[in-house]
């Protein structure tokens, strides 16, 4: 059915619908255009949801709506008994299941994205706690990555991010959770690895980052890029939170650039203090078992 005449055969009341869902729609197309511009503005609005009671129109009507019109990230729920909403709850569940990870996930990447990342960090911190295990963190960011954009045009800047993403994803485990954080930023959590693991897995990464070699268009020699990182490893003993984290191993990450760049800097263990005191309870308690002393 065209345009035309789903409009002719529309209800006053259904006409109003759609002038209000055309208004609807051109909201949040400027807003996801403002989205592209600052990101972290839109993560900590939030948004909305907008609900309207339609007594008068059935849901073949509003399939017909969505099919004309695009209204494909608009949801609908019939007014039905149980029995028969049971199909369309679950298809609302799918929906939001969906929309979720798509709010997650970073388009370029398909990686996590900031909001993603404040999520699953979270549950990395509560576990390294509840499991006495470490918890280590490596933040990347791409070497003069401004001037590849000014130089071969940001669509090569794309490929240059891709491209890390895949060599991470290639020297990590797949238990290690990766997700962009910035622009040309990403973060790597790899629960239950200490200090020692955790450097020889940057050690190689950095290295095979060196390796890549992508051709821009039309040129003959390939571009090379680095990355400078910062480490730390939590070990749980410590309350901390997912910013403070994040700001050690983004202090850490630029002492690297400081220092000449293609370089990972570890920072300090902040509660080491207490793994060292723990150590040495332990150790006296053997010590009287074994000689009574």
């Amino acid at each position: 059915m065209n345009k035309k005449k789903i409009e002719a055969a529309l209800s006053p009341e259904q006409k109003a619908l759609l002038e209000e869902l055309s208004i609807l729609k051109q909201i949040i197309a400027r807003e996801n255009s403002e989205d592209q511009k600052d990101q972290n503005e839109s993560e900590t609005r939030g948004g909305i949801t907008i609900a309207k009671n339609l007594p008068h129109m059935d849901f073949e009507d509003w399939k017909n709506l969505v099919e004309e019109y695009g209204l494909y990230n608009w949801l609908a729920i019939p007014q039905k008994n149980d029995e028969e909403l049971l199909p369309y709850l679950t298809d609302l569940l799918a929906k939001q299941e969906a929309l979720l990870e798509l709010a997650e996930k970073d388009p370029l990447t398909e990686i996590s994205n900031r909001r993603g990342l404040k999520n699953q960090i979270e549950t990395e911190i509560e576990r390294c706690k509840r499991l006495e295990i470490s918890l280590s963190l490596v933040m990347l960011d791409i070497d003069d990555f401004k001037q590849i954009n000014d130089t071969y045009g940001h669509n090569f800047g794309d490929q240059v991010l891709q491209s890390l993403v895949k060599t991470i994803s290639k020297s990590t485990r797949k238990t290690d959770h990766t997700a962009r954080y910035g622009g040309e930023e990403f973060i790597i959590l790899m629960s239950g690895t200490g200090l020692a693991e955790s450097q020889h897995m940057l050690d190689r990464l950095l290295e095979n980052i060196r390796n890549i070699e992508l051709f821009p268009s039309e040129k003959e020699f390939p571009v090379k890029f680095t990355v400078s990182a910062g480490l730390m490893c939590y070990k749980g003993k410590e309350e901390i939170t997912a910013p403070q984290l994040l700001e050690y191993v983004d202090q850490a990450m630029y002492q690297a650039k400081n220092q000449g760049k293609d370089r990972y800097v570890t920072a300090p263990i902040i509660d080491l203090k207490e793994v060292q005191k723990e150590t040495q309870v332990q150790h006296q308690e053997k010590k009287f078992l074994l000689t009574g002393e």
